[in-house]
Parts: structure tokens; C-alpha cells; sequence
């Protein structure tokens, strides 16, 4: 009966194994085809890049659909094999929850929700027993150690089998997470367009109704029609966004999701891991996945780290993170809530990317509301691990004074252009204080002011509350001059 059974499993794991790389090969063609479209989209304009723009998208679809149905088999195979072979063993070794026998630890100790947690709290996942995830409840530090830990070979069988388990987990390397995420929008692209599909088929099935007698089923399928579709093209639009390197660096996809309101991405140029100077992004108000915003703070972000670069001829990682349920309108960015209740989001960020980098240059630049979650972040009792933080165009950063921080008011930055709309956010008979605290640039909150140009004149506008990543704006020569730690050099 065993040697039948390890038979099985052999011929399941050999399957299983032919189905992944079958899936990564197809994979890797499916990228290269899409980059070749994408290039030659910008090379043609007008009815030829329209027809180009049509079939990539059409082949986009095609390719999610076989590699998902393929992804599918594959897991099913893994799943298969992981069932039989414990029930053979269970039934080998006679296996009764905590009774001992040859088998692993892990095995020896499992109960009936899993293993033993080795502190006694609770038991572990499947995943986790099978040391194909870090524990649960670990910090970025002991989550790194434990990557460090894994082989190659363990590393990469987790990335291919298993991404969910480490795609947004501090203390992972950025190049891990990388490769995980994108599997992960592969696969989401994938069941996007099965979804679609499937919806659409339902509203042709589907009569009308009439004015009295409405027909709520076709309602709700037009409005889950109109939510995947709006998914689909932030998806479309990240993975497109993020193909091509920039200044000879790749982008690394931390984390994103797309049925969120925000979006909530997380994307470095360059990767942390190996760069001299580390900074993130923090962006605010308005901020989300939709085409138009995420490009454009892309661009933004993409400009930090090209001047960083060529002003200190050092190697510079720069993210754009807005991680968090950004305000999406000014009137709901009165509230302090997405501050607050971000704030330990990116807190943990920020101890996972001190965890993987080496790099003893790190900084934090918020803009707008971003310079706010990264205020309650730095001011809250785990505080940012970070070295250096800039405000920009600021509503306040949840303090009173640069010094509730933590890392030494000489090390906190602050600029708002002197025709930035922010400076309407005040309170009445206040002009120290603005609606999320004392204004960074007054003398009163004690951080190094700099300078910042307006874009469109003197007076009060929402252009030169955007206008600081402006080509030639004093803000541009500024942040990265905070970036690379050469402030007052």
C-alpha cells in the first residue's frame, strides 16, 4: 500500500511540477509579448496605436484566462497531493492529535486546527507548519530572519506556490514581494475577465423589466459590471505603469487593492534592499488607483528619485506609498481618522524596510494629507523608523512641536510655497495653526523650513498646491537634498 501510494504521489508531484513550469514559461512569453505591444504603442500614433492598444488588451485577456485555468490545475494537483499524502501517513502512523510517534515536530504536535503554536497560543496555519509562511503575530525583523533562513530552492517554491503568504508581509524583501505581487495580478487579472464574463452572460439572459415592475437582479449585475470593469482597469493600468524600468530601474509591486478606494499601492523605483539612500513617497488627499491619479504621483515619484540620483551620484530607492484609505475629497480630509488609523500601517512598513535594507539613509516625505499619516505614524508610540522626514504643502502633521517625532526636530523638514491653498486650512485667530496641528513652516513647530516656488503666482491656489514636483521648482533641488541626507552641503 505505501509503495503504491508514494507511487501516486510521485506521479502527482511530477505533474504538478511539468504544470508550474509550463505556467511560469507561459508566464514570462505572455510579459515579453506585452512589453513588445506596449513599446511599439508608443512608437504609432493614432488608428495604428488604437488597434495595437485593442489587442493587447484583448491578448491580456486571452493569457490571464489560460494561465488562470492552469493556475487552477496546478493547485488542485498540490492540494491532491498535500490530502493524500497526511491521510496516508495519519492513517501509517496511526497519528491521534498530541500522541507522539516519528513524525515531525510539526506533525507530532498538531492539533486539531493545525500544529501547536511553540508558544502555546492557539496552533498554526498549514502553511505555517509547513514553514511555507512566517508565524503569525512575528515582526518584520524575525520575519526577515526567517526568510534568511529558507533556501533558495524553499524561497522560491513559496513564490510560485504560495505568493498570498508573503506578498504584503514586512520584513520580506522588496524583490520577493515583487515577484509575488505580480503573480497575484496576474492571477486577479485572470479572474477578472472570468468574472466579466460570466456577468455579462447573466445580463443577456436577463429581461428588462418594466417601469413598475423594475428587474432588481439586472440592477445589481450592471452595478457589479461597472465594479469589475472599474477593477479591471486599475489593474490594466498598474501592470502597464510598472512594465518598463525607469532610469535603468525596475519597479517593485509591494502590495495594491484594486476594490479598495484608494487602491492602496504600494510601488518602489529601485529596490531598497541594495540602495544607498531609501525614502517613501507618502501621498494624500485624492489619492487612489484610478488612471489619472496613480500615473501622474507616479511621475511624481519617479522625479524624487531621478534628482536624488543625479545630484548625488548615489544609488536611491524611492516609493510611492499610500497604503492606507487616502481621502478621497477635501471635505474628508478634515477628518483625522485615515491619519490615525493608517499610521500603524505604515509604522510597520517602515520597521519591515529597515528590516531588509542596509541602507543608514532613510526619510519619509509626506505631501499634503501624507505628511499627516506620517505624522500620527512618527508622534504614536512605535513611532517611524526612519531618519529623516520632510512636510510638504502640509495641513498640519498631528503635532505641536517636531520634537513629539522622534527622531530630533534638526531632522524633521518642512516647505509649503507661500501661494499654497493649504494656508486657508488654518483656524480662526490662529496663524500657527492649521486643522491637523501647528503649521509646519511656522517658526513654532521647530523644523528646518525650505524653500518652495508657486506655479501659478502669489496668490492662493490649488495649482501651487501640486506645483512642487514642477520641473525647476526650488522644492525639486530641496527633497533631494533631503533624500540623500546633504541639506546645508
Amino acid at each position: 500500500m505505501a509503495n503504491k501510494v508514494d507511487t501516486d504521489l510521485e506521479q502527482m508531484r511530477s505533474a504538478a511540477d511539468e504544470t508550474d513550469q509550463v505556467l511560469a514559461e507561459i508566464r514570462t512569453d505572455s510579459q515579453s509579448v506585452d512589453s513588445t505591444l506596449f513599446n511599439l504603442m508608443q512608437t504609432f500614433k493614432g488608428q495604428t496605436a488604437d488597434d495595437l492598444s485593442a489587442f493587447r488588451f484583448t491578448f491580456s485577456i486571452e493569457s490571464a484566462l489560460i494561465t488562470g485555468r492552469l493556475n487552477d490545475i496546478a493547485m488542485a494537483l498540490r492540494h491532491n497531493i498535500r490530502n493524500y499524502g497526511e491521510t496516508d501517513q495519519a492513517n501509517a502512523q496511526g497519528i491521534t492529535g498530541a500522541s507522539g510517534g516519528s513524525g515531525s515536530l510539526a506533525e507530532s504536535l498538531r492539533g486539531p486546527d493545525g500544529a501547536a503554536r511553540p508558544d502555546g497560543n492557539g496552533f498554526l496555519s498549514q502553511a505555517e507548519a509547513n514553514n511555507e509562511a512566517p508565524p503569525g503575530g512575528a515582526s518584520p525583523q524575525e520575519v526577515a530572519d526567517w526568510w534568511d533562513s529558507l533556501s533558495e530552492d524553499q524561497q522560491q517554491h513559496i513564490l510560485e506556490n504560495s505568493p498570498e503568504n508573503v506578498a504584503d508581509v514586512n520584513g520580506v524583501p522588496a524583490s520577493a514581494r515583487d515577484i509575488a505581487n505580480r503573480a497575484i495580478l496576474d492571477d486577479k487579472l485572470t479572474q477578472n475577465a472570468i468574472d466579466l464574463e460570466a456577468v455579462n452572460l447573466d445580463i443577456a439572459q436577463q429581461d428588462e423589466g418594466t417601469f413598475l415592475n423594475p428587474n432588481r437582479e439586472l440592477d445589481a449585475l450592471i452595478v457589479k459590471r461597472e465594479q469589475l470593469q472599474s477593477e479591471l482597469v486599475r489593474m490594466d493600468n498598474l501592470k502597464s505603469e510598472i512594465a518598463e524600468p525607469y532610469l535603468g530601474l525596475d519597479h517593485l509591486l509591494l502590495g495594491f487593492d484594486e476594490s479598495s478606494e484608494s487602491g492602496r499601492p504600494i510601488v518602489f523605483l529601485g529596490d531598497p534592499g541594495t540602495s544607498d539612500h531609501l525614502s517613501v513617497h507618502v501621498t494624500g488627499t485624492d489619492s487612489n488607483l484610478d488612471p489619472d491619479s496613480f500615473n501622474e504621483l507616479m511621475d511624481r515619484t519617479r522625479n524624487l528619485a531621478e534628482d536624488a540620483i543625479n545630484d548625488s551620484g548615489d544609488s536611491v530607492a524611492v516609493a510611492l506609498w499610500f497604503d492606507y484609505d487616502a481621502p478621497q475629497g477635501i471635505s474628508n480630509a478634515i477628518s483625522e481618522q485615515p491619519a490615525s488609523e493608517g499610521a500603524p500601517g505604515l509604522t510597520a512598513f517602515s520597521d519591515g524596510m529597515r528590516a531588509t535594507s542596509g541602507s543608514d539613509s532613510v526619510s519619509y516625505l509626506g505631501h499634503s494629507y501624507g505628511s499627516t499619516i506620517i505624522g500620527h505614524a512618527a508622534a504614536s508610540s512605535d513611532g517611524l523608523n526612519t531618519d529623516r522626514i520632510m512636510l510638504i504643502g502640509s495641513p498640519g502633521a498631528g503635532a505641536i512641536h517636531a520634537s513629539e517625532f522622534g527622531i530630533g526636530a534638526e531632522n524633521v523638514y518642512a516647505t509649503t510655497a507661500s501661494g499654497d491653498i493649504i494656508g486657508w486650512a488654518g483656524l480662526p485667530g490662529d496663524n500657527d495653526v492649521l486643522v491637523h496641528g501647528t503649521d509646519p513652516v511656522h517658526e513654532n513647530f521647530g523644523a528646518h523650513v525650505l524653500e518652495s516656488d508657486n506655479r501659478t503666482g502669489d496668490a492662493k491656489s490649488k495649482g501651487n498646491h501640486s506645483g512642487y514636483y514642477d520641473p525647476g521648482n526650488q522644492f525639486r533641488e530641496n527633497s533631494s537634498n533631503v533624500i540623500t541626507d546633504n541639506v546645508g552641503n
